[in-house]
């Protein structure tokens, strides 16, 4: 019985972290926080912030950007030592490196 509640929680954890990606698109109309924890996040379509507005991106975000797609900042952008790449980059983009 043990032996099958630890498969269990191992299966349950992978899948956490293999699901660990945030997928973001739209217009951002309020001071958001993007936390490492939500790392990486996917630009699947245009994001913008609306003026008056922060994006606060945590230390060691990563954010990749699927083809075509932008961040357009009319606020205030505050990333300190976040990395903004492609989807298609699997070395620096990765957050396991």
């Amino acid at each position: 019985m043990r032996t099958v509640l630890v498969t269990l929680l191992i299966v349950v954890l992978g899948l956490s972290v293999a699901l660990g990606q945030t997928n973001v698109s739209g217009t951002f109309s309020a001071n958001t926080f993007w936390p490492r924890a939500g790392s990486p996040y996917i630009v699947t379509g245009n994001v913008t912030l609306s003026s008056g507005f922060t994006l606060m991106v945590d230390s060691g975000v990563v954010v990749r950007f699927q083809a075509n797609q932008g961040l357009y900042i009319y606020g205030t952008l505050k990333a300190r030592h976040a990395l903004f790449t492609s989807s298609k980059d699997t070395v620096g983009g990765s957050p396991n490196k």
